[in-house]
């Protein structure tokens, strides 16, 4: 493993009808033809209710050490001397702050954190009501009847979603608390210590550190999020037109995801921030995501490469303090390539390479060692080898 540095009139009009997709859940929607060979679809006023799970619910306090960065790239700690909290027109509020959540008077003005990691626990919450999400979406669905070989089997389809879910169940990362707390997006005007985000730090009564930073999970005031979503299919027949006599077939199958918002608001009533296009809150959101795989095969062998793309991201701390300077990451490209030969009737082997050009993960959040490693290949370049009989 390295180290880390997806214009003809209607001929018909929409019908609506109920469809039932769970117990808490119901959808208004309509299919209807605007050529013999497009079809468009929508379904609104889509009401999805779900309630707390037994996690979220009633997880044992747990232990963590998440990322708040470094103060040198504008993020970190507030309460340390070197930040720009503690040297701004507000910096005895901020030291204010920090003695009232549990910093030593006699340490706060020479306090200085040099890790970019804190303590902090994650707890359920038996108080949590359940989330409700209304949806809306439009699409098409294109799908030729066409006599030539090169339209004949291609398929595409795009649509646009719309969510928005109210009382959502989650967590708040600590690197937003502590932004929102010490009103680096304004949430915090009056430097008030009872405010909600600044009771959720909690510090060390004798080294000044936060050690005790509290991620329950939580009822926030909502999200809405809204994009694209296209899928492309074809594949052509190498005989039909031309290109050989045997069974050979050539494809290409793409699927990709335009985000257009991922806001989010923390408290209800307060404002909703805008964190598409980032990493680094808990989640990841690159504007654009794909995944396109090209095939050609015969009856007795088949060939696959699958390139996936991972669009460029900001890191998230810049939504919560534009003061903040903590590098996003480029954008990111996989090719994975694999190979099936059937060399006997009941026999088949299978080779592949995931990660071809053995590309490492991003450094996120600018701390050395760090990723996402449910988004980028940790492993770097990897082999697998199949075989398989048929009896």
């Amino acid at each position: 493993m390295k180290s880390p540095i997806a214009i003809a009139p209607p001929l018909a009009l929409p019908v609506p009808r109920m469809i039932g997709l769970c117990d808490d859940a119901e959808v208004i929607g309509s299919d209807f033809y605007v050529m013999d060979y497009v079809r468009g679809r929508s379904f609104w006023d889509q009401r999805a209710i779900r309630a707390p799970n037994v996690g979220e619910l009633y997880t044992a306090t747990t232990g963590l050490f998440p990322t708040i960065g470094s103060v040198a790239n504008g993020a970190g700690d507030p309460c340390d001397t070197r930040s720009a909290f503690r040297n701004g027109a507000n910096a005895a509020q901020v030291r204010a702050i920090c003695v009232a959540q549990g910093m030593p008077d006699v340490l706060a003005d020479s306090y200085i954190n040099n890790v970019t990691q804190v303590a902090a626990f994650l707890s359920g919450n038996a108080n949590l009501k359940p989330e409700k999400a209304d949806t809306w979406t439009v699409g098409a669905v294109l799908s030729p009847r066409a006599a030539s070989p090169w339209l004949s089997n291609l398929r595409a389809s795009v649509d646009y979603y719309n969510i928005a879910i109210d009382d959502a169940i989650a967590t708040i990362p600590v690197s937003v608390s502590l932004n929102k707390c010490f009103n680096a997006d304004g949430s915090n005007p009056s430097y008030d210590a009872n405010n909600f985000f600044c009771a959720l730090i909690g510090r060390d009564v004798n080294s000044g550190g936060i050690t005790n930073a509290l991620q329950p999970y939580l009822n926030l005031g909502g999200y809405k999020t809204a994009g694209v979503d296209v899928q492309l299919d074809w594949s052509v027949r190498l005989a039909d037109v031309g290109l050989g006599d045997g069974s050979g077939r050539f494809g290409i199958s793409s699927v990709i995801n335009y985000l257009d918002k991922f806001e989010i608001q923390n408290l209800p009533g307060g404002p909703f921030q805008d964190f598409g296009r980032t990493i680094g809150s808990g989640t990841t959101l690159p504007r654009w995501r794909s995944t396109t795989s090209f095939t050609f095969g015969t009856d007795s062998m088949s060939a696959l490469l699958r390139w996936r793309h991972i669009g460029a991201m900001m890191d998230a701390s810049k939504v919560t303090n534009d003061a903040s300077t903590t590098p996003g990451v480029k954008a990111y490209d996989y090719f994975d390539l694999s190979l099936r030969v059937d060399p006997a009737e009941r026999f088949s082997l299978r080779f592949g390479v995931n990660n071809l050009f053995d590309k490492t993960p991003p450094v996120v959040s600018g701390v050395l060692g760090q990723t996402d490693a449910s988004t980028y290949d940790v492993l770097g370049r990897t082999y697998y080898l199949a075989a398989t009989a048929r009896f």
